[in-house]
């Protein structure tokens, strides 16, 4: 099992060689331009909020989990794309991962772990990694993947607690980036189609003996 991990750890750091690239596109508005992001300007909770940020820094969006993420990255990496870009490919691997993970608990082992490879590796998702101002789409996907894997673990067990989790990471996710309302369709396509904890459980069972 674990070496199916760093197997998709591995395949996702095949964009290291663009770490060094300059910034591109919306990256030169967004933060090689914005002087809240890698520069000495310390942001406060509420300028996370505050309509003041976005005239400033010309975002033109309210992402605010992709904002903070921006300004932690900055403080790191000021102005040096390398920071960005490497957060970024660090996403895309943990996408990867709970890709596997949910592919696992559906079809079985090797298919979790196609899945996962395809989704690192796949071009169209290069983006997210090449453009550091993109960065909003693979938060929300990490959010909304871990928002729809805890609610499983819920409709298994019953804890409050992981439902709780559950709602928070939603909430993440469509504060990274709109599409993350998406949870919702999951957990109706998942209560209506594939009957919730029952039917959950039978699936996971039969792919446990395929293993």
């Amino acid at each position: 099992k674990y070496l199916f991990y760093l197997l998709i750890i591995l395949c996702g750091l095949v964009y290291i060689p663009s770490l060094h690239n300059p910034f591109v596109w919306d990256d030169v508005i967004i933060i090689q331009d914005n002087p809240y992001i890698g520069s000495s300007v310390r942001m406060k909770a509420k300028d996370f909020i505050s309509s003041d940020y976005l005239k400033i820094s010309k975002e033109g969006t309210y992402r605010p989990v992709a904002t903070a993420l921006y300004y932690l990255t900055g403080i790191v990496s000021g102005k040096n794309p390398a920071g960005y870009r490497a957060v970024n490919m660090a996403l895309n691997i943990v996408a990867g991962i709970l890709v596997m993970v949910l592919g696992r608990r559906f079809f079985g082992v090797m298919a979790g772990l196609i899945a996962g490879l395809l989704f690192v590796m796949h071009p169209m998702h290069s983006e997210t990694v090449f453009i550091a101002s993109f960065n909003e789409d693979i938060i929300m996907t990490v959010f909304l993947l871990v928002a729809f894997l805890a609610y499983m673990d819920y409709r298994r067990t019953g804890n409050k607690l992981i439902l709780l989790f559950s709602a928070v990471s939603f909430l993440f996710s469509c504060l990274s980036k709109e599409p993350g309302m998406a949870f919702l369709g999951f957990v109706v396509f998942y209560e209506e189609f594939l009957g919730g904890e029952e039917k959950g459980t039978q699936i996971n069972s039969k792919a446990s003996n395929h293993e």
